[in-house]
């Protein structure tokens, strides 16, 4: 159920504290050197280019990847100049923050204008004692600046749910399945239990160079979909042509990405 704040409320409202973020078996058993540990991934992703959902008739805009000490994402900064919203500058910031076991204990994401709030979508963790997120509390916000700074939330609870190889398989309504070759059908929901296949690459998923994209995406697929435009010598992708799979952050899959050396 919907109810209308104060905007001056919201700090109130996300003074909740949740945890968690796990370490998931899958990507170190096959993908050693992609992981976090004692092999740490070489390469890391430095910026993409976006477009809004994937769309290629919306302009892209390019993503800032930061991270902290550890090599744990810090935040992703998004410029977008969205038409549909005249000619203002919109910007998309992303959010992490962790334990000091480097979990993820927060993610979220707001979209603004200037310095008014459009839209946020906050996640809480909880983790069990091997690390895996069990509950995901989510508080999305959407600020309604025609009916004076008011705002709309909503909030839901998710409990994920693994397979052996350490891979959310069931999340909500959503069902996620992977061929033998350990890549992911397209995502399935309980109510609409349709999907069309994917065809991959051989070449390692980009999402697999941090454990951070392969939860927030639900993607645990050993490769790509085979839409790359290129790769790095180490087999990385360089971008991808016009569309969307399962993307990235809540964007479609990068047109360009520039990889960088982890230090």
């Amino acid at each position: 159920m919907k109810r209308i704040f104060p905007l001056g409320k919201t700090a109130l409202v996300l003074l909740f504290a949740l945890q968690m973020m796990s370490c998931h078996k899958f990507i170190d058993k096959y993908f050693p050197g992609h992981g976090h540990g004692e092999d740490e991934p070489k390469y890391r992703i430095k910026s993409m280019i976006l477009t809004l959902n994937g769309n290629s008739d919306a302009p892209a805009a390019r993503a800032m990847v930061y991270y902290n000490q550890h090599n744990d994402p810090d935040s992703v900064i998004v410029e977008d100049k969205w038409v549909d919203i005249g000619t203002s500058e919109l910007y998309k910031y992303y959010y992490f923050t962790y334990d000091n076991e480097h979990r993820l204990t927060r993610y979220w994401y707001t979209t603004r204008r200037g310095t008014d709030s459009l839209f946020s979508n906050y996640h809480w963790y909880e983790h069990d004692n091997t690390g895996r997120i069990i509950k995901d509390s989510t508080l999305i916000i959407e600020y309604d600046f025609d009916f004076d700074g008011a705002y709309e939330h909503f909030s839901s609870v998710s409990y994920p749910e693994y397979d052996s190889e350490g891979r959310v398989v069931k999340d909500g309504g959503s069902v996620y399945k992977y061929d033998s070759s350990g890549n992911r059908e397209r995502i399935r929901d309980l109510y609409d239990p349709t999907h069309d296949s994917v065809v991959y690459d051989n070449k390692v998923n980009y999402k697999l160079t941090n454990k951070v994209w392969t939860f927030i995406s639900r993607d645990y697929s050993k490769n790509n979909a085979d839409r790359a435009t290129g790769y790095n010598d180490a087999g990385l992708p360089l971008g991808f042509r016009d569309g969307t799979v399962y993307g990235f952050l809540d964007q479609g899959d990068p047109y360009e990405i520039e990889w960088d050396l982890v230090p």
